[in-house]
């Protein structure tokens, strides 16, 4: 969420236990990442862009982190500092991709 704030884009990581969600918010809602509560939001509030999401996939595999189509992956014990490192990189390689392709303002 550090680095969606760094990069002025209103998307935000979340998730439980060992599982990692990507909200890419697709009705451009006023949210600070670091606020961000999934559990305000409706069901239908989580609809996604497909393109979006394709795009912001292919971003992150480009970068080295491969999640799964749904914008959800998982973290283990096993995943050290460094690797949670190489992540948020990731996250900020494909964002500044995005906005370097005219595909995400920020």
């Amino acid at each position: 969420n550090r680095v969606f704030e760094e990069e002025g884009v209103p998307w935000s990581a979340y998730g439980q236990f060992s599982e990692i969600h990507f909200f890419t918010n697709p009705d451009g809602r006023a949210l600070k990442p670091s606020e961000f509560d999934p559990f305000k939001l409706k069901r239908k509030d989580f609809k996604a862009d497909k393109t979006m999401v394709t795009r912001f996939r292919l971003g992150l595999m480009i970068n080295g982190m491969d999640i799964n189509g749904k914008l959800a992956g998982k973290v283990s014990a096993v995943h050290t500092d460094a690797d949670l490192d190489h992540s948020a990189e990731a996250v900020r390689g494909s964002v500044r991709m995005l906005k370097s392709e005219g595909a995400l303002a920020g």
